[in-house]
């Protein structure tokens, strides 16, 4: 779950700010803490880490690339 649209409101003598949130949202699911499952798994290596290379959006740009060029002949 979370929330967005929040309200904020800010207390006039001290300035403090409080944000009321006004909608929560919740995901479809047995487990709610977990995220949206990929279609297109990809395996990350303890180097891939190290590197900080994201190989989601490599995986993205690569299958772009390919739908282009299938599309462009």
């Amino acid at each position: 779950t979370f929330t967005s649209d929040p309200i904020i409101i800010e207390m006039p003598n001290s300035a403090l700010r409080a944000v009321i949130p006004v909608a929560i949202l919740a995901l479809p699911s047995r487990n709610p803490d977990r995220g949206v499952l990929p279609d297109i798994e990809v395996e990350y290596t303890f180097e891939d880490y190290i590197s900080n290379r994201d190989l989601d959006l490599e995986k993205v740009k690569t299958l772009i690339l390919k739908d282009i060029s299938e599309n462009s002949n």
